[in-house]
């Protein structure tokens, strides 16, 4: 109880310089600028070049996408670029990480770029994945004090918190910016459908063509960004200890992607159309502008729906409209439009709060069920305390 204390009270003395760190050293760096040049580059050239068209094609299967990302690592020739809100530890994403790792050891630049919210304990695996020269692992928007457990940090950053309510949630993996997965899926068993408890039902795309250097701006973007700290500049070194020590490597099997054997065949078959990449950036996520000036994904999304004249199809885990929305949505069905809503029940979300949220505009003009709202409420606490790690 003691230590606790002092704990608590070293972390309280350290909180008022928990901002971001000064004098970093890092270099600028852009996505490769010459795809073509490269094998995956000359395999997916569109027939259509010279239109602006992407390629794409789903990947709804987790398995299915864990071994896409694979592939992807160890056909890249030049860089990797690989931006993602969560990284677990944990078989899937240990199995990713040697694979990139084997890339670095062939000549390829891999820059990684993770939101440090949930890296807690995981200091000395990147500083370990970093400590390769074509290696570099930066934590954006980092916390830079009380690193040991997640209470820590968020004590250590009471001053700040700010800029640490806002984090970034982009998911993307870009192979000599020629060929790129990006969705829904962050890195961890619980996303790849290997998880023996319970598992996330997301959504990838495999994208080539005119979108894929719309990505790479988006992460380049990010990852010269202030926010973007390289791991060394904040890591604590009691975490850190022994970090040059190797890695376990992983033990784990699967079945080759349909992207794999593609490649292979020098023949991937992709749907060509139309694209755009709609993504916040780095200002928006640090508030460092007002909403007023904002050009933020939420208001692309808004002008994309409002030119809907035949249907318009939403499928998103976390729908709470709002009575801006409902009025946006209500106003497209009263022009014709066919609206199609997916999201998920109390009973599928990961986030029962989020439920209360919803539910509210489900009926026009509902009576609050107060009971119902205290349920979901307990329930979330409970999940949220079932799936908390020992280090909180």
């Amino acid at each position: 109880m003691r230590k606790t204390c002092l704990l608590a009270a070293a972390v309280l003395v350290i909180s008022g310089c928990a901002g971001l760190p000064r004098h970093v050293e890092k270099s600028r760096s852009v996505a490769f600028q010459e795809p073509a040049t490269t094998t995956l580059g000359r395999i997916v050239v569109s027939d259509e070049l010279g239109k602006n068209l992407s390629g794409i094609r789903l990947l709804s299967s987790g398995d299915e996408a864990l071994a896409s990302l694979i592939t992807l690592a160890d056909h890249a020739e030049r860089t990797l670029d690989i931006q993602y809100y969560i990284i677990h530890e944990d078989d899937s994403s240990r199995t990713l990480l040697h694979h990139l790792r084997l890339a670095a050891d062939r000549g390829v630049r891999v820059r990684v770029l993770v939101d440090d919210l949930n890296t807690v304990g995981e200091d000395r695996r990147f500083m370990h994945l970093s400590s390769h020269a074509n290696v570099e692992v930066r934590v954006f928007n980092p916390f830079t004090a009380g690193r040991f457990w997640t209470w820590t940090r968020f004590l250590a950053s009471a001053a700040n918190i700010r800029r640490i309510n806002h984090r970034m949630h982009n998911k993307l993996f870009v192979a000599d910016n020629a060929l790129a997965i990006t969705g829904g899926r962050n890195i961890g068993d619980a996303y790849f459908t290997l998880d023996p408890y319970s598992n996330f039902v997301d959504l990838d795309v495999v994208a080539a063509g005119s979108i894929v250097p719309e990505l790479s701006a988006s992460f380049d973007e990010f990852w010269n960004s202030k926010y973007a700290i390289p791991i060394g500049s904040v890591a604590s070194a009691v975490n850190t200890e022994g970090a040059s020590a190797p890695l376990v490597e992983p033990d784990f099997s699967l079945n080759a992607s349909w992207l794999e054997h593609e490649l292979n065949a020098r023949n991937v078959q992709l749907i060509w159309v139309p694209a755009t990449v709609l993504a916040d950036r780095p200002a928006k996520i640090a508030s460092e502008i007002s909403p007023e000036e904002e050009v933020t994904i939420a208001n692309d999304i808004t002008a994309l729906m409002k030119t809907a004249k035949q249907e318009l199809i939403v499928m998103s885990p976390y729908f709470i409209p709002g009575k801006q929305g409902v009025a946006l949505i209500g106003g497209l069905v009263a022009r014709g439009v066919r609206v199609r809503i997916l999201t998920n029940s109390l009973a599928s979300t990961d986030s029962p709060l989020v439920d209360i949220g919803y539910a509210r505009y489900r009926v026009a003009k509902c009576v609050r069920n107060w009971g119902r709202d205290m349920l979901a409420f307990i329930l979330s606490a409970a999940r949220m305390r079932a799936c908390m790690p020992r280090r909180w």
